[in-house]
């Protein structure tokens, strides 16, 4: 109706603005990021980078790679490398497809406020806003925002990557100096029995 309508506009200029602002900002840090891959509830591999901001570009310098031991030897060597180099493309490649939907500012996804569905605030001040074909088509995300400032909290994304259907929770922080992050997210691929926090 019109006043969702003009409740969710309202909504939508504020969230990307503090969006714009936030990925300001964020390009004076720099951060540790670590991802842990498990395969059937076991960790196989664990990562450690370091993320800051280069001519215009997110850089990721490598500190750790705590990956499976691996044989020594012939023919099982190479074909334990070759699944491991396999695997660290696919949760690459898979980490960048979920990063446009979490502190992105690309057009797409500041489009999904515009359109999404707004709920609450609920009994911890937060707004759900909800929607689908966010980047895209058939997926869907809803992304719980702080009422007064309009930053993110939690945000839930279902999607698929090569085929496979992809589930991310995530959890937001915001420091002292008001710069939002994701702290931690949770992705699930059930076909492959991976996880990756």
């Amino acid at each position: 109706d019109a006043a969702n309508q003009s409740l969710r506009a309202g909504i939508a200029a504020k969230v990307t603005a503090a969006r714009q602002a936030n990925a300001a900002a964020m390009q004076q840090y720099t951060w540790d990021q670590r991802t842990e891959v498990l395969d059937d509830g076991v960790v196989k591999d664990t990562r450690v980078e370091m993320v800051n901001w280069v001519n215009g570009q997110y850089q990721k310098s490598q500190i750790s790679d705590q990956g499976p031991s691996l044989p020594r030897f012939g023919i099982r060597k190479r074909v334990a490398e070759e699944k491991q180099k396999e695997m660290k493309e696919y949760a690459s490649g898979l980490k960048a497809i979920l990063q446009q939907y979490t502190l992105d500012t690309s057009p797409q996804l500041l489009a999904f406020y515009d359109k999404a569905q707004v709920s609450g605030p609920d009994a911890t001040g937060l707004l759900a806003l909800s929607g689908g074909s966010v980047v895209s088509p058939g997926d869907s995300m809803t992304v719980w925002i702080n009422a007064n400032t309009h930053k993110a909290a939690k945000a839930f994304i279902a999607t698929s990557y090569q085929g496979s259907p992809v589930t991310m929770n995530a959890t937001f922080n915001t420091l002292a100096a008001g710069l939002s992050y994701m702290n931690y997210a949770d992705i699930q691929i059930p076909a492959k029995q991976l996880e990756i926090q």
